[in-house]
């Protein structure tokens, strides 16, 4: 213990002017000057290159390789690259490589895929990021089942892929070939995607990950059901969205989730030989944790709960679900749809066709029958024979029924030039029946009494009175200019329907509402309710908001007129 507490003696040396013990002077050591430094040799620089931009220089060399014939030969590496690869390995490697980009997959082993998919990440063998995209799709689709593993890999490369190149190419449904990627941040990116631009390519494997409640264990689902709510379900998650951004202007995600997200760097290519001076070691990314939303995930529960109760009713399935908490025009909304979805269809007539040959013939002979006519009537005239243009013809049919006939035609086609129906133009109808009126009224009312005539064009003419007496003018909608869906809508409407849209476009529309359902002996709420659903099976959309037209559509209904 005591030896630290001695004090410590220094020694001054002096070489200056050095001597030796004899005290002569020592010589002094003298160390050339170097003029010329050996130069650096390649293997020593080529070693200083990373292993993975080692790789890319050889896969650029070898892009165009083509391999002949040779035996297959077993691979195994972790990371495998072209340097762990003997020489009869490379001989397979290039010629499995050439069957591949002539759409030919041998069986090989995993390591040699990996090598593969290196290249295409670095844009070897494609002229484009697209077609670079499709060779790692059939490179997965050719390999994935005999691989699972790989699938756990391509996952993440070919999104990656897109992700760098900026491709218009959905993630989810590369995303769901594989298990473990449906808890990571490119299925809330795309969740979130599809709730926002596409709420109806939902699926219901997406949206069960909101739900709290087990669908797949409901017995309507094991007992035959596992269809219907397949189909159903995104159905109606997306017309719920559709009603709630039509009545609040919000959708779903908007409705619920008041996060901000997260942003995130995700590395880039992970596991795979990657030269990150290529695309950078990441990429950025902002994700909205839905599913980590209370809100939203009991609402979309209730949304799934409310829609099997309903399909168990329409299949007369025992038991329903209890604790649905939807507010009434939403559950009224659902089952408006569901019921219309399971109503029988009409049946649809049989086509008709027509053939343009036949009608062409058609026309043919009926100018050559009026031709013929023409002909034979110019001729009597000429010959200054006697004819006698207009008789009355009784065929002992029944009391009242008679018969015009101008030189065998009757008086039913030279009518057709002439609307009946108007009986105050009795005059103007008597006359239509010869162009010389003078000539014929002597034989006219000589032989048939006028009040006859008047009473049998009253019995022929057409009822022109509405359905409800004391109606104004029928309004009418020219679509011509709108597409087919638009017309299909139109075809669905009644005149009373035509008549809500027209008043819809008034100032006081609430009051002439009322005029027209009182008038039908309906109620203005369940008119407009028919006019949206009509919508809805036509062209996909409400057109009535509130008691007024949808701003967007209103363009559609300038043409509605009386």
């Amino acid at each position: 213990m005591n030896s630290y507490n001695k004090s410590l003696d220094f020694a001054e040396i002096d070489i200056s002017g050095g001597q030796d013990q004899n005290g002569s002077s020592l010589p002094e050591m003298i160390i050339p000057e170097r003029k010329n430094r050996p130069a650096q040799e390649g293997p020593l620089f080529a070693q200083e290159l990373s292993k993975e931009r080692r790789f890319v220089q050889q896969a650029k060399e070898w892009a165009d390789r083509e391999g002949g014939p040779a035996a297959f030969v077993p691979f195994m590496s972790y990371w495998p690259t072209y340097e762990h690869m003997s020489e009869a390995q490379r001989d397979w490697y290039f010629f499995w490589r050439s069957e591949v980009r002539k759409e030919q997959y041998p069986f090989t082993d995993l390591s040699y895929i990996f090598v593969y998919s290196y290249e295409l990440i670095h844009g070897i063998g494609w002229e484009n990021p697209t077609e670079g995209y499709e060779w790692m799709m059939k490179l997965w689709d050719a390999y994935g089942e005999r691989y699972p593993k790989l699938n756990s890999y391509m996952v993440d490369w070919v999104s990656d892929f897109v992700l760098v190149h900026r491709l218009e190419i959905p993630l989810m449904d590369i995303v769901m070939r594989s298990q473990s990627a449906k808890t990571g941040e490119l299925f809330d990116l795309e969740l979130t995607r599809l709730f926002t631009y596409e709420p109806s390519a939902l699926r219901l494997e997406h949206i069960l990950t909101l739900s709290d409640y087990d669908l797949q264990r409901s017995k309507f689902y094991l007992d035959g059901g596992r269809s219907l709510l397949e189909e159903y379900v995104p159905k109606v998650v997306a017309l719920v969205d559709s009603f709630l951004r039509k009545t609040t202007g919000k959708n779903l995600v908007d409705t619920f989730y008041k996060g901000h997200g997260k942003k995130i760097e995700r590395y880039l290519f992970r596991s795979a030989v990657y030269d990150a001076e290529l695309y950078g070691r990441t990429f950025p990314l902002h994700i909205s944790q839905l599913r980590k939303c209370p809100p939203l995930r009991y609402y979309m529960t209730q949304l799934v709960r409310c829609t099997e109760n309903k399909l168990r009713e329409l299949q007369h399935f025992k038991g329903r679900l209890r604790g649905v908490t939807l507010k009434k025009e939403t559950e009224m909304l659902i089952g408006r749809f569901l019921d219309k979805e399971f109503r029988p269809q009409k049946p649809v007539g049989p086509a008709i066709s027509i053939d343009p040959g036949r009608l062409a013939e058609l026309q043919r002979d009926s100018e050559d029958v009026r031709n013929m006519l023409t002909v034979e009537d110019l001729k009597l005239v000429e010959n200054g024979q006697a004819v006698e243009d207009l008789k009355l013809v009784e065929n002992g049919q029944a009391a009242g029924e008679m018969q015009f006939v101008e030189k065998g035609r009757s008086v039913e086609d030279v009518q057709l030039a002439e609307p009946r129906g108007n009986t105050g133009q009795k005059a103007e109808t008597r006359a239509a029946i010869s162009p010389d009126s003078t000539k014929y009224s002597d034989t006219v009312t000589s032989e048939v009494p006028l009040e006859v005539i008047e009473a049998q064009l009253q019995l022929e003419a057409p009822d022109h009175q509405d359905d409800h007496p004391g109606s104004e003018q029928e309004v009418v909608w020219d679509t011509s200019s709108l597409d087919e869906d638009w017309m299909l809508f139109a075809g669905r409407l009644g005149q009373v329907h035509l008549e809500t849209l027209y008043a819809l476009k008034s100032e006081d529309a609430s009051t002439v509402l009322n005029q027209i359902a009182e008038k039908y002996g309906m109620m203005p709420a369940l008119l407009l309710d028919e006019i949206n659903e009509f919508a809805m099976e036509t062209i996909g959309d409400l057109v009535i908001d509130g008691e007024s037209i949808a701003e967007e559509y209103i363009d559609c209904f300038e043409l509605l007129k009386r």
